[in-house]
């Protein structure tokens, strides 16, 4: 079990998520406004409840005003998901 904490998303809006996640939700936030094709970002599931914990993984659903193949090939895209890969595994082996 985990505590739910409060934070701001990057236009100021108000969410509330799982203290256990803020950290990695944050830098999700961050690297995901340095794409341009990103229009929103929904996180769904445990990461916002208080069941979650440490092996959660966290629901995202990623929303854009291209079409998936169009963002998908672009360098962006690309370059999003590497950033979030290498950030998440960074943390990931800090966790672990």
């Amino acid at each position: 079990m985990c505590n739910i904490v409060t934070m701001k998303n990057n236009v100021g809006d108000s969410f509330e998520v799982a203290d256990i996640k803020k950290d990695i939700i944050e830098e999700i936030i961050k690297i995901a406004a340095e794409c341009k094709l990103i229009d929103t970002i929904y996180l769904f599931g445990s990461s916002l409840e208080k069941r979650c914990t440490k092996q959660s993984d966290i629901d995202l659903a990623i929303v854009s005003n291209v079409t998936r193949s169009r963002l998908f090939r672009s360098k962006a895209y690309n370059d999003f998901t590497l950033k979030l890969y290498k950030k998440l595994t960074k943390i990931k082996t800090m966790i672990f």
